[in-house]
């Protein structure tokens, strides 16, 4: 299962995802974020990484990275706007479930917070540990079976779960803010 056009398949990725991919990335507006996943960041991998085992959940991992930046799972109106926050984790969930990996899916994944970025700082508290990974569990679940792709499931979780924390929070919403949902709305056909 080492191959890309293997796990593309097994996972249903819409988009051909590249080991060098990382350096082209965009978000959902169009602007470069290329370096925000470096583990594979825009370097040819050689053939002995692509063979080793340790291959298939690095790549997913950081297909998860730029699933999430695209979908706009990284804007997070809390404390989660950071790397490995669970909107990520449902995303890399799923993909791991797909392809067989879910074992793989470590705190690391999830366990990021505004003063905890990769893994680096004090780890939240043990309640919100315990709450993400209940969430992440649960919609990968419900998700993952979906006979959608992960690119359609990551503009689901945009929809269902990210965008009602925008909605509901107290202060006003930016105009750009308001902007760039109307223009997205339109694209996917709502009024």
């Amino acid at each position: 299962m080492n191959s890309t056009d293997e796990l593309r398949r097994l996972c249903r990725l819409a988009d051909d995802y590249p080991v060098e991919f990382v350096k082209d990335l965009q978000d959902r507006d169009g602007n470069r974020i290329g370096g925000a996943a470096s583990a594979l960041s825009g370097v040819r991998m050689d053939a002995a990484y692509i063979g080793h085992s340790r291959f298939p959940t690095d790549y997913l991992h950081e297909v998860a990275h730029v699933i999430t930046f695209r979908a706009g799972l990284f804007d997070a109106p809390d404390s989660e706007k950071c790397p490995h926050n669970r909107y990520f984790a449902v995303i890399l969930a799923v993909l791991y479930r797909r392809a067989g990996q879910l074992q793989e899916l470590k705190l690391y994944d999830f366990a990021d917070t505004s003063e905890r970025w990769n893994g680096n700082g004090p780890l939240p508290a043990d309640d919100l540990i315990v709450k993400r990974f209940a969430y992440v569990i649960r919609r990968s679940s419900l998700l993952a079976d979906l006979p959608l792709t992960v690119e359609q499931i990551a503009e689901t979780l945009y929809r269902e779960d990210f965008e009602p924390l925008w909605l509901n929070q107290e202060q006003p919403l930016s105009k750009t803010k308001i902007s760039r949902w109307r223009r997205w709305y339109s694209l996917l056909g709502f009024t």
